[in-house]
């Protein structure tokens, strides 16, 4: 029977137990990065059967609309934070998401045979992105201006849509509305924007715009 492995917050006021250990990552979506003020929040996932509180009584958070996080009144740790959802059919039960810096012994083998399998992906997950829009960018907006040039600026489906729809991809688009406008846009809103245009001139090409 496996060994239960315990952690806690910095003051020893809150203390947990783990039996098991579902799978573990990373996360550095806005809320993970500015309730922990680190650039990302390294966690493990336990079934909610195999979690329990040793002591202590956590302050709760509710930081979105299906997810609360706890952490020690005293000394501020974010010790670990639970799914309001429905346990998904395909794992059969619900997840408690704890920090793996929590643990006393953060090092051990059962945590991080986890990490080290689904930290590589993601981080090839998250490079993808950035490929994909300037790979998009390049031929998309490169295509629609040599059309342009080729062609000249009218009709409208010589290159403007291709044009268009590549420079919404571009990564130079989000930064530079950051910058001058001081607006974000996320990796997601680029890449609607870029089909949504794509499409338009698709339809635009039919009707003979």
């Amino acid at each position: 029977m496996p060994v239960a492995f315990e952690g806690g917050c910095f003051c020893g006021e809150i203390r947990y137990r783990a039996k098991s250990v579902f799978d573990s990552g990373y996360c550095h979506c806005s809320m993970c990065r500015r309730f922990t003020g680190c650039p990302a929040l390294t966690w493990f996932s336990v079934p909610e059967h195999d979690f329990s509180l040793v002591s202590g009584v956590p302050k709760a958070f509710q930081s979105s609309a299906t997810f609360t996080r706890y952490f020690c009144s005293t000394c501020g740790t974010h010790v670990f934070g639970r799914d309001s959802r429905t346990a998904s059919p395909k794992v059969g039960f619900r997840l408690v998401s704890i920090g793996i810096g929590t643990l006393d012994d953060p090092e051990t083998d059962r945590v991080k045979s986890v990490t080290v399998r689904v930290t590589p992906e993601r981080k090839w997950i998250a490079r993808l992105g950035p490929f994909a829009a300037w790979a998009w960018t390049i031929l998309a907006a490169g295509g629609g201006a040599m059309l342009l040039i080729d062609k000249g600026p009218w009709p409208l489906t010589n290159g403007w849509f291709a044009l268009l729809s590549g420079a919404a991809a571009c990564p130079l688009t989000a930064w530079c509305a950051k910058r001058w406008f001081g607006i974000r846009l996320s990796g997601r809103a680029q890449f609607v924007a870029a089909v949504v245009i794509w499409l338009a001139g698709q339809i635009a090409r039919r009707i003979g715009l």
